[in-house]
């Protein structure tokens, strides 16, 4: 699919224009310039309600592993959806943890419902962290940033790997502390200032 940068008619302005053409120029600012909050609000609460709605009907009336698959990847989409707003035009870091989220949720997602599966439950369990300790700090710099990332992807792989591979209580409970820690140190940095 070609996206073409549409310009307004002699005499119109942007807002004049088609709803059509306006929805394709915000698509490709995406790309080039990034996306407000006003701009996305009502792709983000769509996918989330989608996401909410496929997982408690899989869970409860459907009692269908193939719907809460389903509403666990679009809740991971509109993690990631609602990160984007404010990150500027997209970078190859930004996609990598992008896509590094999303492909985490989709593996944990089929790995807990419609295929079992200790080894596919800890690659999403390692992308996912991956990506959450990348989008959080993404424009942060510094030795605290770079400790309580690493903090956060080592207590989600000691859980990981307790849960799945080498299966151990023990394991699991230092993961916890360590996202703990992680989790207190995100706050602490966002934080300090104040």
């Amino acid at each position: 699919m070609t996206m073409t940068r549409l310009v307004p008619t002699k005499g119109m302005t942007m807002s004049q224009q088609p709803r059509s053409a306006q929805s394709q120029i915000k698509i490709g600012t995406l790309f080039a310039e990034g996306v407000s909050v006003h701009q996305i609000w009502p792709y983000v609460l769509a996918i989330f309600l989608a996401g909410a709605a496929s997982t408690a009907l899989g869970i409860t009336i459907l009692e269908s592993d193939k719907m809460i698959m389903a509403g666990m990847i679009l809740t991971g989409l509109g993690i990631a959806s609602m990160w984007l707003p404010g990150k500027g035009r997209l970078q190859l870091r930004t996609v990598l943890v992008l896509l590094a989220f999303v492909a985490g949720s989709v593996f944990t997602a089929v790995s807990l419902t419609i295929q079992p599966s200790n080894p596919m439950l800890f690659a999403g369990m390692v992308l996912s962290s991956t990506g959450i300790a990348g989008m959080w700090s993404i424009g942060k710099t510094g030795r605290l940033v770079l400790g309580v990332a690493s903090t956060f992807v080592a207590g989600i792989l000691l859980q990981a790997v307790g849960l799945t591979l080498a299966p151990s209580d023990l394991l699991v409970m230092m993961g916890m502390f360590l996202v703990s820690a992680a989790v207190f140190g995100m706050w602490f940095e966002g934080n300090r200032e104040s």
